[in-house]
């Protein structure tokens, strides 16, 4: 099972902690995926992909 996160007090609010900093987030719709991973992990951090097989396989290999 996955590792919850845990919430932090800020003074700005709460914040959640990292748990796997090597994860990336992938949102999908019908039309389109977007992927992103933490800012200091790459300078396009975020990434708009097509729904198809193939733009998956260049997810992987991106």
């Amino acid at each position: 099972m996955a590792k919850k996160a845990k919430k932090i007090k800020m003074s700005k609010g709460l914040r959640l902690e990292i748990v796997n900093p090597n994860a990336a987030g992938i949102d999908v719709s019908s039309t389109e995926m977007q992927v992103c991973v933490p800012e200091n992990r790459d300078a396009e951090n975020n990434r708009k992909f097509g729904t198809f097989t193939e733009d998956l396989h260049q997810i992987s290999t991106s």
